[in-house]
């Protein structure tokens, strides 16, 4: 898990640092921002890979969102909101190396569970 802050709120994100497909957010920042996905969000779909194949899933897609992630501001561009059975309950999406990759240098600390991102 990693924390990561939007609009002076901290959120929750699972992370991971094989995931190649890119950062998600799911229906819990779908729940707690639904305001901005009216006003600034557009129907969209993308194809997903989950256990027992793959399917097109709908989205919503905003143009782009920054987030603060181990210290760093980052930016998803474009930011999509998947919804179930894409995801959990409990974070508001998936963190991927797509906001890893904007770092300099990225440090997982397992003793202090800290996750710190180096300004390039």
């Amino acid at each position: 898990m990693a924390r990561v802050e939007f609009e002076d709120k901290e959120l929750d994100f699972n992370l991971d640092t094989g995931d190649q497909s890119g950062s998600q957010l799911w229906t819990r920042f779908a729940d707690d921002f639904a305001a901005l996905l009216k006003k600034h969000g557009t129907k969209s779909s993308r194809q997903v890979a989950m256990v027992g194949g793959s399917n097109e899933k709908e989205t919503v897609e905003l143009p782009q969102m920054q987030l603060r992630a181990g210290g760093l501001n980052t930016t998803l561009r474009p930011a999509e909101v998947f919804f179930k059975p894409v995801g959990d309950d409990f974070h508001h999406g998936l963190l991927g190396m797509d906001v890893l990759s904007q770092a300099r240098e990225v440090r997982i600390d397992f003793v202090s569970m800290r996750l710190d991102l180096l300004p390039k």
